[in-house]
């Protein structure tokens, strides 16, 4: 938050400070670290912030989560969020604090007064905003509706290994205004999360509201255990794990996030197929291909958007695309003779819009229909001289820029050839050309050679099969601790008020991940009850998805802390 670079600055001086404070905490209590990082946080960008000779607002929002024995620890402030995806649901376990929901929670406004008002959606707290920042160390599992001491309580959450984290900025969820609805749904963020890697859904839910022209900051992490059951597919990767030594409550992973974060958990190679493409978007399944418009190669499990009107090139062999509606489309090409398409427009039945429109300048593709394609879906391949129309079936079209023809091969069901006003009907094994000179002509044979490369037995156009994978997961070394009450910094007692006007920065690019090192466990008695400051009191929660901030996810951070204390529990700080 602020203007200029101050957001950005302010950002990654909360991740370092929060990575450099857990490196050097010598205590056993997880929720005190996590405060006491924040804390120390907020005093840095703070007074950083008062150096500045326009003493210009500069501050951050942070959503912290620690796993360590298989049990989870959040800790957050401001809107930037943690959810839950367990048992095919969706499940915020933060608080948003914004201005209205504070003014809910101390009751001097209904809950209708205080959405309604002009500020309702400036956050209330930020770090760096103000000397002193309240961390809120709830976990909430009731969607905000339980005291701070349950939420309290509820911290050191069991988790299973199918159970998925998702830390995000509130630009990946927050409401549209150029339409109904979020950037990002919850059922999305559900389908993306359930059915790809770890990696491959935080790019796709980046990718996706970023697709949606996201006017703040879109950022995302996804973390999953080894041995989780993904959509149609039972991959299980190995945690690739190395140690430094022994580590401090034998392995903490502690992911730090602010606007500034993207995938987590390096992972085993996935050669499964990627999810089903939101509205709007395609999704490259398979091979690399060239954007032209950045003269830069997308590699498989990248989203490309209808809205940029992409223009793609094949010309490294065989490409697979996942289009609206779950049409596969399949390009070939090479150095010498590439095939070229233009996404112009993708299918969105909840737009009443029915039809996936390509522009092909050159070469071959096939597109065709898969298991789950939506029948209500069509698609259009578009050329100079005419167009190609596959009506829930399997269709392939070749475009010779040269001579100007155009062949349509329709290998099953009905396709259609349109030139002009001149509509030709094609059913199961017909091909369909259209020539310079705009002649249609229906012809009673294919040319199978002209798919040779396709690698496509038997020219019937099998369907497409996932692949089985299964490795042997290793989980992390189990000691029990018991999460103490939690704390609120001594520098955190303050209630910090919002500026208005101030503006969201960029945040930086770029990416960065780092091993999971494999920890020998270290022995280590649980913790002792410290008297700490009761964190935080929670609010009652709102659906309304609130602004902050504008580009894309770039570090990850995964804290491992040296074991370089004897454990001795700490009263308050």
């Amino acid at each position: 938050m602020g203007g200029g670079n101050l957001g950005q600055r302010a950002s990654q001086l909360t991740v370092d400070t929060i990575v450099e404070y857990c490196k050097l905490y010598t205590g056993n209590d997880i929720l005190q670290m996590m405060g006491k990082a924040i804390g120390e946080a907020n005093r840095r960008v703070f007074d950083e912030g008062q150096t500045l000779s326009s003493k210009q607002d500069m501050s951050s929002t942070v959503a912290f989560a620690v796993i360590y024995d298989n049990r989870l620890y959040i800790a957050n402030v401001g809107d930037s969020r943690i959810y839950l995806i367990r048992d095919h649901k969706v499940q915020q376990i933060t608080y948003d604090h914004t201005w209205a929901n504070e003014r809910i929670r101390e009751g001097t406004l209904s809950q209708a007064e205080a959405n309604s008002h002009p500020n309702a959606g400036l956050l209330a707290r930020s770090v760096g905003h103000e000397p002193r920042v309240r961390v809120d160390l709830g976990l909430y599992l009731k969607g905000g509706t339980e005291s701070s001491e349950e939420a309290l309580n509820q911290q050191g959450l069991a988790l299973t290994p199918n159970d998925i984290i998702l830390v995000c900025s509130d630009g990946l969820i927050k409401s549209r205004r150029d339409g109904p609805g979020n950037f990002v749904e919850n059922r999305e963020i559900l389908e993306v999360a359930e059915g790809g890697t770890a990696e491959q859904a935080a790019k796709t839910l980046v990718d996706l509201a970023i697709g949606r022209n996201a006017d703040d900051n879109v950022t995302a992490v996804i973390v999953e255990f080894p041995g989780r059951k993904r959509g149609l597919r039972n991959l299980l990767p190995r945690l690739q794990i190395s140690t430094p030594a022994a580590i401090i409550l034998s392995l903490a992973i502690c992911l730090v996030f602010t606007g500034s974060v993207w995938w987590l958990i390096d992972r085993g190679g996935d050669n499964t197929p990627l999810p089903t493409p939101n509205p709007g978007s395609a999704y490259l399944v398979d091979g690399k291909i060239l954007d032209q418009s950045t003269n830069a190669y997308l590699e498989s499990g990248s989203s490309i958007f209808f809205n940029t009107q992409a223009t793609l090139k094949a010309d490294q062999g065989l490409v697979s695309i996942n289009l609206p509606g779950n049409y596969l489309l399949y390009l070939y090409g090479t150095t010498e003779n590439p095939t070229i398409i233009q996404l112009i427009r993708g299918a969105d039945l909840a737009q009443n819009q029915d039809e996936t429109v390509l522009h092909l300048h050159r070469g071959t593709v096939l597109v065709l229909k898969a298991p789950g394609t939506d029948k209500q879906i069509r698609v259009t391949v578009e050329t100079i001289m005419g167009k190609a129309i596959n009506d829930y079936g399997k269709m392939g079209v070749i475009f010779h820029a040269d001579s100007q023809i155009l062949i349509v091969d329709c290998f099953e069901k009905n396709c259609q050839i349109q030139a002009g006003d001149t509509f030709r009907v094609l059913t199961s094994m017909q091909s369909g050309k259209i020539d310079a000179a705009g002649t249609t002509e229906v012809l009673n044979q294919i040319d199978s050679a002209m798919y040779q490369d396709f690698k496509i037995p038997g020219l019937m156009l099998a369907e497409p099969t996932s692949t089985l994978l299964t490795a042997t997961p290793m989980l992390p070394p189990t000691v029990t601790a018991s999460p103490t009450r939690p704390f609120e910094a001594g520098e955190q007692t303050a209630t910090s008020t919002p500026k208005p006007g101030v503006r969201p920065s960029q945040t930086p690019t770029g990416t960065a991940t780092q091993p999971i090192p494999t920890l020998a466990s270290p022995t280590i008695p649980p913790p002792t009850p410290t008297n700490t400051v009761q964190p935080t009191n929670t609010v009652q929660p709102t659906n309304t998805m609130q602004p902050t901030k504008p580009p894309r996810p770039t570090k990850t951070y995964i804290i491992i802390i040296p074991p370089t204390f004897t454990p001795t529990p700490e009263g308050d700080g």
